[in-house]
């Protein structure tokens, strides 16, 4: 009754429950003896101090304003009419003074919140027990002291559990009437058990809880003789056996199946459903009662609690026992929902991955909808919410919050577990993004299913994507983040075209194939939504790029083969963005190796088979341009020649207009046409370019035709050296070449550890003969005959800058000696051993070793050089695709003012007048400015025409046919031989088993006979053991 300092506020604040409880009952009953009043105790706990207030909402007496704390017991009952007593205001005092009452007895639900519980950053597994996120993340508000208008109620008197008591057999006894605290199987604990459930909450039950939770962990306890001994079965109710506890603002009461379930108990739960009084007890749901509100929400069962607590055997022995794997908590997460969050967090590594297996097949056995979507959780709005709202299982456990095992995502996949009703189209996308391994695990698992009904079903899937307009969206994501997986699924897409007459018009079993691998056609589905063989006497003419005429002997040439047809079913994968994708790939062997997919390989020999015509004209302009540059510079025309010369700047001009056009083209346009950023585009495709252009650019600045002094010669050098690099560079998209250069360009970059190493060995040599040199020679004369006398083993060039020539050969043959040490001996001699040791050490051991180090890459590198030849293949098509040769006609083809029939005629017209002009232009010697910007136009119509009819091919959805050969291998004409040779091997080894089969046969059945014979003799009738 005393004024309320601030001070004295702060120090409430601060205080117990029990504490404030004391000084309720003080201020409610000043005229109590002390001796009535509850004692404070001298140390609190926090559990009990928590245990406390969980009991008090959960059973609603005594509250005060927010419904917390239990009021202290009035003194003596009010009488009729008198007014009610107010929390804090003096009754012994007159009334018109008024005090301010002491602030923590009117704490709201937040302030108790915090001062109670310990803070503790939010993890992932509290989603179990997560009340509305609104009422966990209002800002703590300041108390406001409130007087209550009814009588304070008798607080509810909580029995507390002390350590001894834990594990010791409890008996049933007699109390006096003095002694007035009889235990009741229903009293309250405020900790009735030793260890807090889930490890953080600390429960308020009864002994049965205690009991329940010793049962789990003890296998000598007697759970029904220690039952027994509290009441008779019929006594007890269903309450005592649950329990509660207080969390993120709400309180979740269980029941004791979720307690022996979290501790992992089989034999708990099965006297449970034994003796349990209510029905389907393996079901009961846990209760969950906010802050305000009367309303009692269901949430997790005790499947959950023990998915929580990674207790597989319990989760499984539930699911047998009938436990519902479709429940769903109050956030509308079930057990399979759980099970892709948390990921059994403490099963060990080596047994994790079993785990998830058994515990998915087992909830996908007990009819666990795995396109379940959670709930709206519109009541939360946390990070963890954002993560599960409204998402599948899959989807949950593929973000990369959850605790899931990325590289076990296929067992959260339809497909996986129900091939014939799978999404494996969407599921390998979302898992393609999360993990790309495990995308490609999914697809290797469905390959080893009945893959006819996978098939089937995927093209099913796909023709949905189609009629969304998807399709190729996902693809190229899933091609992207994981091309292996990108790849098996396009060779599960190959199937075999729709045939409706088989017998009069069957598909082609020989083709004759030029390049010796494949013949690909890009149509149209011509049958509803599925591509069709069209069966009838005069087929498609496309059909004949397929299905060639054949000689009547088909061993008379050798471009026949048996071969077989298939159809991508997948609608516009003749792609831009796919073939970026195929051209970025990484050169190691796990990525590389799609290449030699006949589904990949149709894609790229497709697109390649549409550019050759604008390669051949780039290779001819590349031709013109050098021999411009070589008669330049080894036989320049006479300097009255002014024609020839008009002629030779307009050539280069042009080309310098044609990279600097395809540069600035390439940058604008690559983002958007294939997802590529500029950096990259430039470093990929275009690093090659950009330098002959700075080469070709300087030449043309600062040279003048024709080319007199040596600076001018030295540009011509090196315009002619990268111009035959760039157009060996072309060469290697040719058959015969390609995988060549290939080879022998990357064979080099295992051996930068050795070439670094050679260098610096001949550093240190060279260090030591900069010092020996004579006064008159220069550094670099050193270092050239040191590489000579190194490198290439020659003696004269050693003599040159060492004592070597001990018999003064060099002076009788040139009459001066090279070498002379500056007339000291000991610098002769010790140049001499340094030669010797030097020399000795390259000639013998680093040369030999790089010799064989180099063969021995070349040979691996072999084998991988044609699946880099089809790598660079697609690279190519992809910059001739980026060219404003290509994107003119594209846009030309488009544009719907412009007649289809007549635009490529246009397109031959305005060839036909730019050639015209740019050859009147140089006739008459007019600017080359005007000559060469002609002579560019010329070059980009010509290509334009040339692309016309397929400039639009990344954006048909036609579907690709692919004709291949039977024995199909990416190592050439020659893999026939290689297949040969394999089914050679293989029928000899089926012979050979075979024949072992039949003599083990044999062997048998006279083993049986002579046991037959055996058994009918008189002593093996006596003799039991003569069977066995």
């Amino acid at each position: 009754s005393r004024p309320t300092t601030p001070e004295r506020v702060l120090m409430a604040q601060h205080r117990t429950p029990e504490a404030l409880m004391y000084e309720a009952s003080r201020v409610s009953a000043p005229g109590m003896p002390r001796s009535l009043l509850p004692r404070t105790p001298e140390r609190h706990t926090l559990s009990s101090s928590r245990s406390l207030v969980e009991a008090s909402v959960q059973e609603g007496q005594g509250a005060v304003q927010h419904g917390v704390f239990g009021a202290a017991p009035a003194a003596r009952e009010m009488a009729p009419g008198a007014a009610p007593v107010q929390l804090g205001t003096p009754t012994a005092e007159p009334a018109a003074r008024e005090t301010t009452p002491p602030k923590a007895l009117t704490m709201n639900f937040n302030t108790v919140e915090q001062d109670i519980i310990p803070s503790r950053q939010h993890s992932q597994r509290d989603d179990l027990a997560m009340p509305p996120q609104e009422q966990v993340e209002q800002p703590l508000q300041e108390p406001v002291a409130e007087p209550l208008q009814e009588p304070m109620a008798q607080p509810r008197q909580f029995k507390t559990l002390s350590e001894p008591f834990f594990g010791e057999r409890r008996q049933r006894r007699e109390h006096s009437a003095s002694d007035g605290d009889e235990p009741r199987v229903a009293s309250q604990y405020q900790r009735c058990t030793e260890k807090e459930f889930y490890g953080r909450y600390p429960l308020t039950g009864t002994l049965l809880m205690q009991y329940i939770e010793k049962a789990s962990t003890d296998d000598k306890f007697d759970l029904d003789k220690q039952v027994s001994s509290l009441t008779d079965w019929d006594a007890i109710p269903s309450h005592a056996w649950e329990a509660s506890y207080l969390a993120f603002g709400s309180i979740i009461t269980i029941h004791a199946a979720h307690l022996a379930a979290s501790l992992g108990s089989i034999k708990v739960l099965q006297w449970l459903e034994t003796n349990s009084s209510e029905d389907n007890v393996l079901d009961k749901q846990a209760t969950m009662k906010f802050k305000g509100s009367e309303r009692i929400h269901k949430h997790y069962t005790p499947l959950m609690s023990a998915l929580f607590m990674s207790k597989t055997s319990v989760a499984i022995w539930l699911l047998d026992h009938g436990a519902s794997a479709t429940i769903a908590n109050h956030d509308g997460l079930s057990a399979f929902h759980l099970l892709a969050w948390l990921g059994l967090p403490n099963e060990t590594a080596d047994d994790r991955a079993g785990a998830l297996g058994r515990i998915a097949a087992k909830l996908v056995e007990n009819s666990a909808d795995l396109n379940a979507e959670s709930g709206p959780m519109n009541h939360r709005s946390d990070p963890t919410a954002a993560d599960q709202r409204n998402s599948t299982a899959l989807q949950i456990g593929a973000r990369m919050s959850s605790g899931y095992p990325k590289q076990m995502l296929h067992l959260l996949t339809k497909s996986y577990h129900c091939p014939a009703k799978s999404q494996l189209f969407n599921e390998v996308s979302t898992i393609a993004q999360a993990n790309p391994t495990a995308a490609v695990v999914l697809l290797e698992k469905m390959q080893e299913v009945h893959v006819g009904d996978v098939k089937k079903r995927l093209f099913e899937e796909v023709l949905e994507q189609v009629k969304e307009g998807r399709h190729m969206e996902k693809f190229i994501t899933i091609l992207k983040m994981s091309p292996v997986a990108g790849f098996r699924l396009l060779e599960l897409l190959m199937i075999e075209p729709q045939l409706q007459d088989p017998q009069r018009y069957p598909l082609p079993l020989y083709a004759v194939i030029p390049n010796g691998r494949m013949l690909c056609s890009y149509q149209p589905a011509n049958d509803g939504d599925r591509p069709a063989w069209m069966n009838k006497p005069s087929p498609p003419a496309w059909h004949s790029e397929l299905r060639k005429n054949l000689p009547s002997n088909l061993q008379s040439r050798r471009d026949v083969y048996e071969v077989d047809v298939r159809v991508l079913h997948l609608p516009g994968v003749v792609n831009m963005q796919v073939l970026s994708i195929l051209s970025m790939l990484k050169q190691d062997w796990s990525q590389l190796s799609i290449m030699d997919g006949v589904s990949v390989n149709g894609i790229i020999t497709h697109a390649w088979s549409k550019c050759w015509s604008q390669f051949y004209c780039n290779i001819a302009w590349e031709i013109l341009l050098l021999l411009v540059l070589l008669i330049v510079g080894i036989a320049p025309p006479p300097a009255d020649s002014h024609l020839a010369y008009s002629l030779f700047s307009t050539v280069m001009l042009a080309n310098l207009l044609a990279s600097a056009l395809r540069l600035v083209t390439g940058v604008l346009v690559c983002k958007k046409c294939t997802g590529l950023k500029w950096m990259t585009f430039l470093g990929a495709f275009a690093i090659g370019d950009i330098i002959r252009f700075i080469l070709l650019a300087t030449f043309m600045m600062a040279a003048k035709l024709p080319v007199d002094t040596g600076v001018e010669r030295v540009l011509v050098t090196l315009n002619v050296l990268l111009r035959c690099v760039g157009l060996m560079s072309l060469c290697r998209v040719v058959p015969e070449l390609g995988p060549l250069i290939m080879a022998v360009m990357r064979s080099f970059l295992p051996m930068r550890g050795m070439i670094i190493f050679m260098f610096a060995v001949f550093g240190t040599f060279a260090f030591a003969f900069l010092i020996f040199r004579d006064a008159n020679r220069g550094t670099v004369f050193v270092l050239l005959y040191l590489y000579q006398a190194l490198f290439l083993a020659e003696r004269d060039a050693a003599e040159s800058i060492s004592g070597l020539d001990l018999a003064h050969q060099q002076t009788l043959d040139l009459g001066v000696q090279m070498f002379t040490g500056n007339g000291d001996e000991s610098i002769l001699m010790l140049s001499v051993a340094v030669t010797v040791a030097g020399s000795s050490l390259f000639s013998l051991v680093l040369l030999n070793l790089t010799i064989g180090m180099y063969t021995k890459f070349y040979e691996q590198m072999e084998s991988r050089a044609v699946l880099m030849f089809h790598q660079h293949r697609a690279k190519r098509v992809v910059s001739f695709m980026l060219r404003p040769a290509w994107l003119l006609a594209q846009r030309v083809r488009k544009d719907e003012r412009i007649p289809q029939a007549w635009a490529r005629g246009y397109l031959t017209i305005a060839c036909g007048i730019t050639s015209a002009l740019c050859l009147i232009s140089v006739m008459w010697q007019t600017s080359i400015l005007i000559s060469g910007s002609l002579l560019f136009c010329m070059t980009t119509l010509i290509e334009a025409t040339l692309v016309y009819n397929i400039a639009d091919i990344s954006d048909r959805s036609d579907y690709l046919w692919i004709s291949y050969r039977t024995d199909f291998d990416m190592q050439g004409e020659d893999a026939g031989d290689t297949q040969q040779e394999v089914r050679l091997l293989r029928r000899q080894f089926d012979e050979q088993r075979a024949a072992q089969l039949k003599e083990l046969a044999q062997t048998q059945k006279l083993m049986s006979k002579l046991l037959d014979r055996l058994e009918g003799s008189p002593k093996a009738r006596s003799s039991p053991k003569t069977r066995s």
